[in-house]
């Protein structure tokens, strides 16, 4: 079986988190010619087949770029728009959003709804309301979150909270 070295996030689909979870109450010791390893061999084609999620948050190299991620990782719901960070930071706005592409390949946007869209699922798994989640994260239409949320994660946040 090829299992991949490097480690990736997958969109897991209702088979796949319904197999994880009879696999989970086995353990990882189990006859190899019984049910529990036909069921693991299953699972291991399944995740395989799965989709990556494009949900990692890369850091950008600058320093001067690293103060503006800095600043909006300790308050998610700062809404300086890019050019006040970026003054704050010694910067112009365009050199801010041309360094950052070029440091994480998203544009500040994409990188500042991502990193919300991140700590939101924080506040979801310790029992957060969606619209508490998302006031949160920033945003002030709860709508505009859950879309943003189910493109980026692949299901809504009432899904998340209710598997």
């Amino acid at each position: 079986m090829n299992i991949p070295i490097m480690p990736r996030v997958v969109a897991v689909d209702r088979l796949a988190d319904e197999l994880l979870i009879a696999a989970s109450k086995f353990g990882d010791s189990y006859p190899e010619d019984g049910p529990e390893a036909r069921l693991m061999s299953v699972l291991l084609d399944r995740l395989q087949g799965l989709r990556p999620s494009d949900i990692a948050l890369p850091e950008p190299v600058d320093e001067r770029l690293h103060r503006i991620t800095d600043r909006l990782l300790l308050d998610p719901a700062c809404n300086r728009p890019l050019s006040i960070l970026a003054a704050e930071a010694a910067l112009t706005e365009r050199t801010a959003a041309r360094w950052f592409l070029r440091d994480t390949g998203m544009t500040f946007g994409r990188w500042r709804q991502q990193m919300r869209l991140q700590h939101a699922l924080e506040h979801l798994a310790v029992g957060e309301s969606v619209t508490q989640a998302a006031l949160a994260v920033g945003y002030a239409d709860v709508s505009s979150f859950i879309v943003a949320f189910r493109n980026l994660f692949g299901q809504t946040p009432a899904r998340i909270l209710d598997p």
